[in-house]
């Protein structure tokens, strides 16, 4: 089961005001919710990794030893229906050994982003919940281009109604974001430059929620349609940074079908340079 990115929170931190009840306890569900990923899932991911690892381990291992046993077999004679029968066996092991080695790369790349990621966690946990918070309107603090730490995804967040909103001041925002950079995992047949990829359903003090535009991996399920998953989105102005924490729709593979089922991920976005 698989699936791309779904859900992205952004709150929007500044010394100015106080901090509210309501806004208090977004920022501590917040918290909550990374030290879930951080706690739970992250280590269950490392978990699957280093599972697959000695799995590779395991088939050569048991590979060489098949091998020598069909060596030994056929000094000693053994009919030709019982080398065969070794022989496919021998065939399926060095077949699943192939597949696991085509993986390593991307392993060790995942790996990599999940110690990276834990440390980013860590890093917003730590920050706790500001004393003040803004006001009512800090969500404009979101409104500009963000792009995550290895630059390959760019968004930019537009204020789409700012003009009405002057004759209609009771009229909610409307947020909708675009993506400038398309990552490399992305289906680029699927996806362009200057897509709609973020539409906000509610903007509340400093927290933007919506739905963020969810795809098939690249090269997996061209004809599934395009689904929009619940996303939050979180802007720390003082480190100028973006946490997305996001509730990724998932998908089954061969069957190209949307499940219900969802997986928690984060994305550090940083205002673009």
């Amino acid at each position: 089961m698989r699936g791309l990115i779904a859900c992205t929170t952004i709150v929007l931190y500044l010394a100015t005001s106080s901090l509210t009840r309501g806004a208090e306890e977004r920022c501590a569900h917040e918290r909550a919710a990374l030290a879930k990923i951080r706690d739970l899932e992250l280590p269950a991911r490392e978990k699957a990794i280093r599972d697959t690892e000695q799995e590779l381990t395991t088939a050569v291992e048991e590979s060489i030893g098949l091998d020598e046993k069909i060596t030994a077999e056929k000094a000693a004679g053994a009919p030709a229906q019982v080398l065969d029968g070794y022989a496919k066996e021998s065939n399926a092991l060095r077949a699943k050994i192939e597949r696991l080695k085509a993986d390593v790369p991307k392993r060790k790349v995942e790996k990599a982003g999940l110690e990276e990621r834990a440390v980013e966690l860590d890093t917003r946990i730590s920050m706790g919940c500001p004393a003040e918070l803004r006001s009512k309107d800090d969500w404009q603090a979101a409104i500009g281009h963000w792009e995550n730490k290895a630059r390959t995804l760019t968004i930019e967040l537009v204020d789409t109604n700012k003009a009405n909103r002057e004759y209609y001041p009771s009229e909610a925002p409307k947020i909708e974001g675009y993506v400038r950079t398309i990552p490399p995992t992305w289906p680029s047949d699927r996806v362009k430059a200057g897509d709609l990829v973020f539409i906000s359903s509610t903007v509340e003090g400093n927290v933007l929620g919506g739905g963020w535009l969810s795809l098939p991996a690249k090269g997996e399920c061209p004809k599934m349609a395009a689904e929009y998953s619940d996303v939050t989105l979180t802007v720390d102005v003082a480190s100028q940074t973006m946490t997305a924490i996001i509730q990724t729709k998932q998908y089954w593979t061969p069957k190209c079908a949307w499940s219900d089922q969802v997986a928690a991920d984060t994305i550090i976005f940083h205002r673009a340079r």
